[in-house]
């Protein structure tokens, strides 16, 4: 059983919500299969795992939050996901990167990126703050960089898993 929560302030406004992990069926997957195994949600394919958040709910200025454990492949959140393109927060292990990139028409442009020494099978957290053009990369805890990109306004949050394996847990957004 899991427990979700979602809090709205006086008009109605989702100001935060604690995505349901153990519950797969209610997530929007756009590709490839996910799973609900000892109490992370895990993404797995042989090119490319999607899954969008499960509320329908497009955030403007907010923060995403959540632990990733990477068991294979590269793995992140993506952020302002639409039907035109999105941004993603993703752990790169080939080239030990943490990095924001914009997807739009298969083209991807990196908007920022560190050299971390990040490893598999190592829970991380991952936290990004949204803030009108701004997005604001952190590691555990720690800033990291900020990317800077006008093309998407708003969209809806997602996990991402690159050929490969891997697991999440404790997925939070709030608005700002």
């Amino acid at each position: 059983m899991t427990t979700t929560v979602t809090i709205k302030d006086v008009n109605g406004t989702t100001m935060w919500e604690d995505i349901p992990i153990g519950l797969p069926q209610v997530w929007d997957v756009k590709s490839s299969s996910w799973s609900y195994e000892d109490g992370w949600y895990v993404g797995e394919d042989a090119s490319l795992a999607r899954s969008i958040s499960p509320s329908g709910k497009e955030w403007n200025d907010f923060a995403v939050e959540a632990k990733l454990n990477v068991v294979s492949g590269d793995a992140g959140i993506i952020l302002r996901y639409s039907s035109s393109g999105f941004y993603r927060g993703i752990l790169y292990f080939d080239d030990k990167g943490f990095k924001v990139e914009k997807v739009k028409d298969g083209t991807v442009t990196e908007l920022g990126s560190i050299i971390k020494n990040i490893s598999r099978n190592t829970a991380y957290v991952l936290r990004f703050f949204c803030i009108g053009s701004y997005l604001m990369a952190f590691l555990d805890g720690k800033w990291c960089f900020t990317a800077y990109n006008r093309e998407f306004k708003s969209g809806r949050v997602g996990l991402e898993v690159l050929v490969g394996k891997a697991k999440f847990d404790y997925v939070k957004v709030w608005k700002i």
